[in-house]
């Protein structure tokens, strides 16, 4: 589903930020966490979620922040200040608290945007991230759409209760026309 290759689902978690407290200093968390592992590496993807709600409206700047904005190498240096604007901020934090599990718990980790495929502001914004976001082979920036989720769950092999719960999904999420 996110392009990872064949990995092992050990846990899905909810509002998770590590097991450890606070890795990047504040309430960041990940909506979804989807723990795994491949080939003996231990690996999560953070996904936040966006239904119909907009990004938060403000800007955050912290030291903890820009000190690990600088050492994780997924960014060109002199982005902080754009990138930790109100219109990516919470993207970017994502990311940061990503980085910082990736430096004590985990091998790799990515991020994901999960919304509705027709919630242009949010996927612009998404893109425009993911277009400053350098792909490393431990931490990736990836998006998903509810459709997309939904097709990729209907084309496995599921009993009536699964395909059923496909189809609520994609009456709640997707049927808004």
């Amino acid at each position: 589903l996110f392009g990872l290759g064949e990995v092992v689902i050990t846990r899905i978690l909810f509002e998770f930020a590590g097991s450890t407290s606070k890795p990047i200093a504040d309430n960041t968390a990940f909506d979804v966490a989807v723990e795994y592992t491949r080939s003996g590496q231990r690996g999560l993807v953070g996904i936040e979620c966006k239904y119909t709600e907009p990004f938060s409206k403000d800007a955050y700047r912290r030291s903890e922040y820009e000190a690990l904005f600088a050492r994780c190498g997924a960014f060109a240096p002199g982005d902080y200040q754009d990138l930790s604007s109100s219109r990516y901020n919470q993207l970017l934090r994502t990311h940061l608290l990503a980085q910082a599990l990736r430096e004590g718990q985990y091998d790799e980790v990515h991020t994901c945007l999960f919304s509705s495929e027709q919630d242009d502001s949010c996927r612009r914004v998404g893109r425009e991230f993911l277009s400053r976001v350098k792909p490393l082979s431990q931490s990736q920036f990836l998006m998903l759409s509810f459709a997309d989720f939904i097709a990729h769950a209907q084309r496995q092999e599921l009993g009536w209760p699964d395909r059923e719960w496909t189809m609520r999904l994609w009456a709640r999420y997707c049927a808004t026309g």
